[in-house]
């Protein structure tokens, strides 16, 4: 492997991470606003 290939995996694993962040965030976000009644009670 030369280092371009390594430039493009690390490049790719950077994205993915990016889109799992944003997914979780999303989640994250969603059972907070779902779970906001019982936390006021």
């Amino acid at each position: 492997m030369s280092f371009g290939d390594d430039e493009d995996i690390l490049q790719d694993f950077l994205v993915e991470a990016g889109e799992i962040l944003e997914r979780l965030s999303q989640q994250l976000i969603f059972c907070a606003m779902v779970n906001a009644p019982l936390l006021l009670n």
